[in-house]
This record gives C-alpha cells, sequence and structure tokens, in this order.
C-alpha cells in the first residue's frame, strides 16, 4: 500500500500546484457564490509540473477533478466525524496509522522539492489521519475571513456576516459536501500554522453549523503555511495568503 501511495499522491499533489488562484468571494452574494460552485467555467485547467507546462482537455469538456489531501489532528478527525463518515460511503479515502504518517511524508517531500517559491514546508508530526478529495479547481473560492490574532474568535461583524453569506450559498446545493481548507502566512512556526489553520477551518464549520448546514456537509481541513497564494514579501501580500478555501467535493454518483 505505501508503495502505491508512493507512485500516485506525488502525481495527484504536484497536478494541484499549478491550478489557478481561487477568486475571492469576500465580496460576493450568496446567489453569485453558489453559481460558481453550480456552473464554473469549462475551460480547462492548466497544470505545471517540474517546470513543465500543459492544457489538458478543450474548452467544451468538464473542468478534470484534482486531488487535495492533508493530515487531520485527532481534534479534527473527532470534529469531522459525521463527515468522514460521509465521504467514505461515497467511496472516499481516509488513511489512517502507517499509511497517513506516509501519505503526509510523501506530500511534503514533493512539496519541498517544488520549484514554486512560494512553498514552505517542514515536516510536522505523522497526522493521526490522512484525507484524499477531488475537488474543481474553478470551483474554489478564497474568503478572506478575519480573525483575531493568533486566535479562532472572528474579528468583526463584517466576517460574521460574510459566513451567514456563504451558509445561504450552501443551501442552495443541498446534496454537495463541502471541503473547507485553512491557510496561513509565512509569520511563525510551521506547526503552529499548522494547528491554527486548521482550528480555523474548524470555527467555520461550527459557525456554518450554526446557521443550519448539516456536519455530515461540511469538512474542514489545515493547509498551513503550505499553498500561499502571493510571495510573503508585504503585509498585504500576507493578508491575502491568510484565508479559508471553500468549494464542493467532487462525488461519485451513487451505486
Amino acid at each position: 500500500m505505501k508503495a502505491i501511495l508512493q507512485l500516485l499522491i506525488p502525481a495527484l499533489w504536484i497536478a494541484t500546484l499549478g491550478a489557478q488562484t481561487p477568486i475571492d468571494g469576500s465580496t460576493m452574494k450568496a446567489g453569485a457564490i453558489a453559481d460558481q460552485w453550480k456552473n464554473s467555467p469549462a475551460a480547462p485547467s492548466i497544470v505545471r509540473t517540474r517546470g513543465f507546462t500543459t492544457r489538458g482537455g478543450d474548452a467544451s469538456a468538464a473542468p478534470t477533478p484534482l486531488t487535495r489531501g492533508a493530515g487531520l489532528s485527532q481534534t479534527a478527525v473527532d470534529a469531522n466525524a459525521d463527515a468522514l463518515d460521509n465521504l467514505r460511503s461515497r467511496g472516499m479515502t481516509i488513511l489512517k496509522g502507517a499509511e497517513a504518517a506516509a501519505a503526509q511524508q510523501v506530500q511534503d517531500q514533493t512539496l519541498s522539492a517544488s520549484s514554486d517559491s512560494r512553498l514552505k514546508v517542514e515536516s510536522v508530526s505523522p497526522p493521526p489521519a490522512f484525507v484524499q478529495v477531488p475537488v474543481v479547481a474553478e470551483r474554489q473560492i478564497a474568503f478572506r475571513l478575519r480573525f483575531q490574532k493568533d486566535s479562532t474568535d472572528l474579528a468583526d461583524a463584517e466576517t460574521a456576516g460574510l459566513v451567514s453569506v456563504i451558509a445561504a450559498a450552501m443551501k442552495e446545493l443541498p446534496d454537495a459536501i463541502f471541503l473547507l481548507e485553512g491557510h496561513t502566512c509565512d509569520l511563525g512556526e510551521d506547526t503552529h500554522n499548522q494547528r491554527l489553520s486548521e482550528d480555523r477551518a474548524l470555527r467555520i464549520r461550527t459557525l456554518l453549523g450554526d446557521q443550519g448546514i448539516p456536519s455530515n456537509r461540511l469538512l474542514s481541513i489545515g493547509q498551513g503555511e503550505r499553498h500561499c497564494e502571493l510571495p510573503n514579501t508585504s503585509d498585504s501580500n500576507r493578508a491575502l495568503n491568510r484565508r479559508v478555501v471553500i468549494g464542493p467535493i467532487e462525488l461519485p454518483k451513487k451505486i
């Protein structure tokens, strides 16, 4: 199994590195967000692998799902139990134990070897679980949800209002399961940033639950500083790198 992981995960994960930057949904209304999740453009995605750029498909083809993976702490495993069970029932892969540790190691090695200067990765403790889910890059939306410094508390009423808008959009896709990815800038230690990004994604998950979104439709993960959209060379860039990216998981049809 480990050998299979070592062959498959790097190729799948590298494919995500060149995916287009998610649009900023922080000023979008619920209907526009839902439309983006439902009807994203069918234009082909650009994929970069170790310096080579390819363009797959054609303008009439559906966007190709990319695999997103992340390690989950035990806190996240427990909090996401309903969503993980729901994903298992749809044929998704949830790795545990040695397989989870191997998947995390391969992912970090792949990112470290990438030529993309926005990525910074240091080894963190092996996760209790590792989840892999397919998403379409064009359907992932970045939200600049503001938090108090080094905290999971929302910074202002405007951010709380945005959470309500996101919940309203989710209600327009009643059968979707959503991936919530927390991201940070490069300030602070990697381990701390990983935990903070996960905790903030979990906080948004809880708030969406308070807005009536069932827990089995929300999978929250933390990516730390692994996937910064911009170089961390200014305060403004760092602010844009602190985000929660939300979009539907591409579920296989039930048999």
